[in-house]
């Protein structure tokens, strides 16, 4: 079974709590039992399934950035991404090259991904891609959610105008990462 660390999730949660008042049980409300009860007990070290991801990730993004789907699964994944980063990492992430950026997210995707092969390729002078291969299970709302991030991460970096486009195909998933 393909699993997930759940730091995303604990990201919802946060910010949920950080909304106040009912915020958070009127979120457990709208997941179904099997994924609330993930969602109560989960620490951002815990793994959880990816399908029980994508629905809380689905449904936390619709409450966090409600709009357009795609854009508020991508804005999860870019505002989980510049928290995670702070102080040093921050800095090192701001000298490094987005090349460099999807380099190291391919050598660390098992950390946070049980399932998958990744490489990072840089294209040329302005263009990369970052190509998973292996993990079925992945899905349309996780990728969305890795799109927000790799934009984060091309921003944090101080590039200008980072434009990620997934381009799937049956065998793997990419992500063609421009900047200017």
């Amino acid at each position: 079974m393909a699993e997930i660390k759940a730091t995303a999730v604990c990201f919802i949660k946060q910010k949920l709590r950080d909304l106040g008042g009912d915020a958070e049980s009127a979120f457990i409300k709208t997941l179904p039992v099997k994924a609330a009860e993930i969602y109560k007990t989960v620490l951002p070290l815990s793994w959880i399934p990816t399908d029980i991801a994508a629905i809380i990730y689905k449904q936390g993004a619709k409450t966090l950035y409600p709009g357009n789907h795609n854009d508020c699964l991508r804005q999860l994944g870019f505002e989980s991404c510049r928290v995670s980063y702070t102080g040093i990492y921050r800095l090192l992430i701001r000298i490094s090259t987005i090349p460099f950026l999807l380099e190291q997210a391919a050598r660390i995707w098992s950390n946070h991904y049980n399932k998958g092969q990744v490489v990072a390729q840089r294209l040329s002078a302005k263009t990369a891609v970052f190509i998973v291969r292996d993990y079925p299970d992945l899905n349309d709302t996780l990728a969305e959610v890795i799109s927000g991030y790799i934009c984060a991460l091309c921003e944090l970096s101080g590039e200008k105008d980072p434009y990620v486009k997934r381009e799937n195909t049956p065998s793997e998933w990419r992500w063609m990462v421009n900047w200017s």
